[in-house]
């Protein structure tokens, strides 16, 4: 879940490092690509490139 304003929490994070690595696919949750279009709370946002530091995070962390 991400906090209220769509940013990643360090939570995800750790749950997707957790669960990384060995084979498989990783089908992540959506995403809003605009403030107005949030459809529930804990959504992740990459409508604002203020997102892009911890999306990276969250990248990294499924590599």
């Amino acid at each position: 879940m991400a906090f209220h304003d769509g940013t990643v929490t360090d939570d995800e994070i750790h749950y997707y490092q957790k669960h990384s690595g060995g084979v498989g696919m990783f089908i992540t949750a959506v995403a809003n690509v605009n403030a107005l279009g949030k459809g529930f709370e804990g959504e992740l946002s990459i409508a604002d490139d203020r997102f892009i530091p911890g999306l990276t995070k969250l990248a990294d962390a499924i590599k």
